[in-house]
């Protein structure tokens, strides 16, 4: 966490770190830097994508800083509690469910505040994610990446959607290893 503060400057959660750290999937508390690795769901499918456009994420939780009082980030936070309680019981349906409920508390919170969560495309991917495929901002959205979640067949259909919004279809795989330092012989 201080080399990431080092690098990144105050701000930032830390999940980042954990998750390339640890490999796999990660649940991380940011109140103790607490993290445990969680099992992936066999039928819960990915896809990851790249909108072209950067993002500043300590600028975005500046902005959410400045703009929010003390009571909007409830709703938020209960939403994020009961998606983490699906991940943990590797509950498939309330994965989905609940990753929905977070993504529909947080375009509202980004609505309200003017965040700029939603935009460079983010929105409108959101928005034609229907049935049992959800899409939702990672990190402080506005730009960087988003994903999509689903046990359905539509991951193809929806990457098309992307494409036609101007993102890219990221050709990653949940690595189960994290970072490992190996000594190259000269």
């Amino acid at each position: 966490h201080a080399a990431h503060e080092a690098l990144q400057g105050r701000g930032g959660s830390g999940v980042d770190v954990a998750a390339a750290l640890s490999g796999g999937l990660v649940q991380y508390t940011k109140t103790g830097r607490r993290r445990r690795n969680l099992a992936w769901p066999a039928q819960l499918k990915f896809a990851l994508y790249w909108s072209g456009t950067p993002a500043d994420t300590v600028a975005g939780i500046r902005r959410y800083r400045q703009r929010a009082s003390g009571t909007r980030g409830g709703a938020l936070g209960i939403a994020a509690e009961r998606a983490a309680a699906a991940w943990a019981q590797a509950d498939v349906t309330g994965i989905l469910v609940e990753t929905r409920r977070f993504t529909d508390e947080l375009a509202r919170i980004d609505t309200e505040l003017g965040l700029g969560i939603y935009a460079a495309g983010h929105g409108a991917l959101a928005a034609a994610a229907s049935g049992d495929l959800v899409y939702k901002p990672c990190g402080a959205g506005g730009g960087d990446v988003g994903i999509a979640l689903t046990t359905g067949d539509g991951l193809d259909a929806f990457s098309a959607t992307a494409l036609q919004h101007g993102y890219e279809r990221l050709p990653l795989v949940l690595e189960p290893g994290g970072v490992a330092v190996a000594e190259v012989p000269a």
